[in-house]
């Protein structure tokens, strides 16, 4: 159940939340959900992109499980990356985003990880990056 009940309670809203919200689902419905608040069920907080998932409470364990293990099995390097390459997509214009993403694209292609994980997609085996462990995606 999400709340966005601060106007209610006579106060501003905190902790970033409007800020947040205006980024994540655009101004219009930022203002809809804070200056009208109200409960939202698990679905319709799905439904207006406030989450991208939403479980029965007996099946959150596995999804967890199954959510570290599908970013666990991924390349590190390369995921350190594709963090910075979003949070720098938030933050900058185009071109300046275009500039870094190809130092990162070129880096990543220098580096250990993207040959490994061609080599293992033609061996039809799970890549093993440096530090050894080996972990399956889909398990």
């Amino acid at each position: 159940m999400v709340n966005t009940a601060f106007l209610s309670a006579g106060l501003p809203g905190d902790f970033g939340g409007i800020w947040f919200a205006t980024r994540m689902l655009g101004a219009a419905r930022a203002r809809e959900l804070f200056l009208l608040p109200g409960k939202l069920s698990a679905s319709a907080a799905a439904d207006a992109g406030l989450v991208s998932r939403v479980v029965p409470d007996d099946g959150l364990e596995a999804a967890t499980d199954d959510l570290a293990r599908r970013l666990a099995a991924n390349a590190p390097g390369a995921a350190r990356a594709m963090k910075q390459n979003l949070q720098t997509a938030a933050t900058t214009t185009l071109a300046d985003y275009l500039r870094v993403e190809s130092e990162r694209m070129v880096a990543g292609f220098h580096g250990d990880e993207a040959p490994e994980a061609a080599r293992a997609f033609l061996e039809r085996r799970t890549p093993v990056y440096a530090d050894g462990k080996e972990v399956a995606a889909g398990t």
